[in-house]
């Protein structure tokens, strides 16, 4: 399950770069792959469905049907937001992103789970400030895609997703 949602904006992560995660997990893996957020995220999620160019199941739920919706799923891959802590409730791991929050306090616990993070080079990280001081976004903007993707394929390795047949020459 992909969760591109949080509460604050300068914690999101660019849907392009949803994208390509979610494009790339659909090449190598043959599994079914949902991507879930708020109300306030459905755009956000048709923008990421409709640049990733493939068929996803899209849903916008409240908070009680987003508990539903992770109690099933294998791997969530998400921010650091609510979605994080409920997969970490229920003992799901975990690809986290973390921008500015305090990943010591705010980390999954599941054992096998992953937090990618640049906090190395926002200056104010980690911070709880409701309003980002960096004019670029820094700390999310660092994450990139390849990273990204290598902890969620390493994640679903370990937890032995089925990989889709190579093809080869007829």
């Amino acid at each position: 399950m992909i969760h591109p949602g949080a509460g604050w904006r300068y914690k999101l992560w660019r849907a392009d770069r949803w994208a390509a995660v979610l494009h790339a997990l659909a090449q190598q893996f043959n599994v079914q792959v949902r991507l879930v957020g708020a109300a306030e995220d459905g755009l956000r999620l048709a923008t990421i469905r409709d640049l990733a160019g493939i068929p996803v199941e899209t849903r916008v739920t409240t908070v009680a049907e987003l508990v539903d919706e992770i109690r099933p799923a294998r791997l969530v891959l998400c921010l650091d937001s609510a979605a994080l802590h409920l997969a970490d409730a229920f003992g799901i791991p975990a690809v986290a992103l973390f921008g500015p929050g305090v990943i010591g306090l705010y980390r999954p616990l599941t054992p096998g789970s992953r937090v990618i993070h640049h906090q190395i080079w926002c200056p104010q990280a980690p911070c709880l400030h409701k309003r980002c001081e960096q004019p670029h976004n820094t700390c999310m903007d660092a994450i990139q895609t390849a990273e990204v993707f290598a902890a969620v394929q390493s994640l679903c390795e370990t937890l032995g997703a089925p990989q889709r047949a190579a093809l080869g020459p007829d």
